[in-house]
């Protein structure tokens, strides 16, 4: 995708060089990042509404969401977009966790994470969490959660794909900031409500 930018939505790239030298100069002057991804995602929205219209709109939600959450606008109005997103997708009547409380989860697990990597124990991280994070439940809750997200084993695809994609970019938090501001800004951000 790098060096092709996308201008409509039905998410064909657009083939001259100086459409995607543009989208570069937008994105090194302003800081905005990952905006040809949002294009295209929103492209492949577009393209799906007619299959399914509520999941189109998810996808839109959620490609807004990580565009802000991206570019360092993470709060209030990016976890709307999700719940939002959630409550389109998650099934009525299942007896399956809702996907806000899977993605509570995958937060706190990537909070936690950060604390492993630093060589906290995995019991002490999700000590941590419990007493961090309001009504996860108890620390054997939170370490079975934890383990079933590292394992891949959550039919959830919010919590997963959230868990691998933040996952991925923990090491260069961490690097940043250290791991104790990482697991307290998941932390936080598993306690917001929208």
């Amino acid at each position: 995708m790098k060096g092709r930018a996308v201008s409509r939505f039905d998410g064909k790239p657009v083939g001259s060089k100086r459409a995607s030298a543009t989208v570069a100069t937008i994105e090194a002057r302003s800081g905005i990042r990952g905006y040809p991804r949002l294009l295209l995602r929103l492209g492949r929205a577009y393209e799906h509404k007619d299959k399914n219209e509520r999941h189109a709109w998810a996808r839109v939600f959620m490609a807004l969401a990580d565009f802000l959450v991206e570019n360092g606008l993470v709060g209030r109005g990016a976890l709307w977009l999700q719940e939002s997103a959630s409550t389109l997708t998650d099934p009525q009547g299942s007896k399956a966790l809702a996907s806000k409380t899977w993605r509570r989860f995958a937060l706190v697990s990537l909070g936690m994470r950060a604390l492993t990597i630093d060589g906290i124990s995995r019991e002490e991280a999700a000590r941590r969490a419990v007493q961090s994070v309001r009504g996860i439940g108890d620390t054997r809750t939170v370490l079975q959660r934890y383990d079933e997200l590292q394992k891949d084993r959550v039919k959830n695809r919010e919590a997963r794909y959230l868990f691998q994609t933040r996952g991925q970019s923990l090491p260069k938090m961490i690097e940043r900031g250290g791991a104790a501001s990482v697991a307290k800004f998941f932390f936080d951000a598993a306690n917001i409500k929208p």
